[in-house]
C-alpha cells in the first residue's frame, strides 16, 4: 500500500515537473519564434524597400537622360530647319518649303513645325493629323501647348527673315517610363509573393519543431524522473 502512494506520488512529482519545464521551455520557444518571424518580415520588407528607391531614383535618371537627348535632336533639327528656310524666306519660295518640314518631322515627337516670315505672318507649316500634313498655317482645331516648343531665328547673312518653331510631345518617354514602372511593380508583386511562401514555409518549420520539441521535453522528463526519484 505504501508503495503504491509512493509510486503514485513520484508520478504525480514526474508529471508537474514535466508540464512545469514544458510550459517553461514554450514560452522560451514562443518568444524565441515571434523574434525570428519578426526578423524574417523585416528583412525582405528591407530588401524591397531599398530595391524600390533603387528603382525609382533610376527612372528618375532615365527621364532626365530621355529629355535631355529628346531636347539634343529637337535642337540639331531647328538648327537644320532655320538654315535652310532661311533661303527660302529670303528667295520666297514657299513651294520648296514642305519637303523640308516633311523631312525635319521624321522625329517621332515632332508634332508640327510653323515658319512665319519677317512681318509675323504664316510662309509656311506641317503637323500631323494623325500623318503629316503641310500647308500655309496649322489649323486653329490643331491643339498645341507653346511649352512644349522650341523655336528660333531664320537668319540669312546674319539678317533676320522670319521664325522657325518646332512642336513636339513626351508620349514616347512616358510610355517608355510608364512601361519600366509597370515592369518594377511586377517584380515588387513577385518579391513578395516569394518571400510570403518562404516565410511561411518557415513558420510552419518552426512550429512543427517547438512541438517536437516539448513533445520530446515532456517524455524525455518523465522518463528521467522515473529513473531519478
Amino acid at each position: 500500500m505504501t508503495e503504491s502512494k509512493n509510486n503514485k506520488k513520484r508520478y504525480t512529482i514526474s508529471f508537474k515537473a514535466s508540464v512545469a519545464c514544458s510550459i517553461i521551455v514554450l514560452l522560451l520557444l514562443t518568444i524565441s519564434s515571434a523574434i525570428s518571424i519578426k526578423l524574417q518580415f523585416s528583412v525582405p520588407e528591407l530588401i524591397i524597400s531599398t530595391f524600390e528607391h533603387y528603382q525609382k531614383k533610376s527612372l528618375e535618371e532615365d527621364s532626365s537622360r530621355l529629355e535631355q537627348s529628346l531636347m539634343n535632336n529637337l535642337n540639331a533639327n531647328l538648327e537644320i530647319c532655320q538654315s535652310v528656310a532661311a533661303d527660302f524666306l529670303y528667295n520666297w519660295q514657299p513651294d520648296s518649303l514642305p519637303a523640308l518640314l516633311k523631312s525635319c518631322m521624321k522625329i517621332d515627337a515632332v508634332t508640327a513645325i510653323k515658319v512665319i516670315d519677317a512681318k509675323g505672318k504664316p510662309f509656311g507649316a506641317s503637323w500631323r493629323n494623325p500623318d503629316i500634313t503641310t500647308g500655309s498655317n496649322i489649323p486653329e482645331d490643331i491643339k498645341l501647348d507653346e511649352s512644349l516648343s522650341i523655336v528660333g531665328d531664320a537668319l540669312y547673312e546674319n539678317d533676320k527673315v522670319g521664325i522657325v518653331r518646332i512642336y513636339f510631345n513626351k508620349d514616347n518617354i512616358n510610355q517608355q517610363i510608364d512601361s519600366r514602372q509597370e515592369k518594377t511593380k511586377e517584380a515588387i508583386e513577385q518579391f513578395h509573393g516569394l518571400f510570403s511562401t518562404s516565410i511561411n514555409k518557415s513558420i510552419r518549420s518552426q512550429v512543427i519543431i517547438s512541438a517536437l520539441i516539448v513533445i520530446a521535453l515532456i517524455f524525455t522528463t518523465v522518463i528521467c524522473l522515473n529513473i531519478i526519484v
